[in-house]
Parts: structure tokens; sequence; C-alpha cells
């Protein structure tokens, strides 16, 4: 499968394996480049404006922070697969209050 992203992370970075946990369930094909072995991909991730990983970069060049997953989704052009949140029952019309 060819990559649908280039993912631009570091080795040990928390952020960056929940990301490519999230992309793998989602069957995405993303190209891993660790900044701490590429200066390149290091420079790349400059380049587009980033200061955190990890960093995320389609093939047409539009990039987006790894950790705003509503951003990755957009950029891959998928709809964000969330569970519906379910109001507090005090929360809820005729729902108790305490205050």
């Amino acid at each position: 499968m060819t990559p649908e992203i280039a993912l631009y992370c570091r080795p040990r970075c928390a952020a960056c394996g929940a990301l490519t946990r999230w992309l793998d369930e989602r069957g995405v094909a993303w190209d891993m480049r660790d900044v701490t072995a590429d200066s390149g991909a290091a420079e790349q991730v400059t380049r587009l404006g980033f200061r955190s990983l990890p960093v995320v970069e389609a093939s047409d060049g539009r990039s987006a922070w790894g950790g705003d997953l509503d951003a990755v989704a957009a950029l891959l052009d998928r709809r964000l697969d969330r569970p519906a949140i379910t109001p507090a029952p005090h929360l809820q019309p005729g729902g108790a209050h305490h205050g």
C-alpha cells in the first residue's frame, strides 16, 4: 500500500505512538520519518512551521499537527470516528441539579 502521509516523529514519543495506532485503526498508510536520525526530516518539520511532534504531511503538501485528530482527519478527507457523548444525568433535561 502506498503511504498516504509522511509522519514526522521521534523515538519514545507517546503522542507519536498514539497517532500511529489511531492511523492503523483507520487503515491509513503512513511513512515514518525519524527527525532524530534524519536531518532532512527535522528541517521539513521546521519548514512546515511546527515546533512539536508528531507532524503529518500529505503528498499534496498540506500538513497538520498530529495531536489534533480533527485536523489530521480533515487532512485525510475522512470523518473522525468518535463515540457519542452522553451528558451527565444532572445536565440532561429534567435531571437532578446539585448546586
